[in-house]
């Protein structure tokens, strides 16, 4: 479990082939609302734990 500020990271394999890093940082209390990180070659969404700071293609390496 992680712990307030920690750095969570989730990789995705998105439908269109895209391999996805995303970045989310922890928060304290009740979370409400939905969180959702953005593939960035088709614009499909997915369900993050929390707000994604940063999404990286793993092939190649570029922050989007």
């Amino acid at each position: 479990m992680a712990q307030p500020g920690d750095y969570i990271q989730v990789e995705i394999r998105c439908q269109c082939g895209a391999e996805l890093l995303f970045h989310c940082q922890a928060r304290t209390g009740f979370i409400a609302g939905l969180h959702f990180g953005v593939c960035p070659d088709c614009g499909a969404k997915h369900d993050m734990p929390d707000n994604v700071l940063r999404v990286i293609r793993k092939t190649g390496g570029e922050g989007v």
